[in-house]
């Protein structure tokens, strides 16, 4: 079995939760995802995890900074964005993103 270290930043609880049930959701006997949720960032943060989902617009972060940063300390890490705008697609994709979700797909 393979276990995936998992980090998921939102600052909206209820994202948060949906974002874990939907991953629960698609748990199998071959890949176990260990994940933690934040709603902020603290150092040990960029480096513990192969794995994070991070919603882009926060009053507390800005996830496009926290993805530049994961790519310097962690730089094999894959990287998942989401967010409720659009308008922010191409510019999660300069960062080598691994996939982009809009926030209304995990309702």
């Amino acid at each position: 079995m393979i276990t995936v270290r998992t980090a998921i930043l939102d600052d909206d609880q209820k994202d948060l939760d949906k974002i874990s049930k939907y991953l629960t959701s698609y748990l199998n006997e071959k890949v176990l995802y260990e994940f933690d949720c934040f709603n902020e960032v603290n150092e040990s943060f960029y480096n513990d995890y192969e794995l994070y989902i991070l919603d882009i617009e926060s009053p507390t972060f800005n996830g496009l900074d926290v993805g530049k940063k994961i790519r310097e300390i962690n730089p094999n890490a894959v990287l998942i964005m989401n967010s409720k705008r659009n308008d922010l697609v191409f510019e999660s994709f300069k960062l080598g993103i691994f996939y982009f979700v809009r926030k209304e797909y995990f309702e």
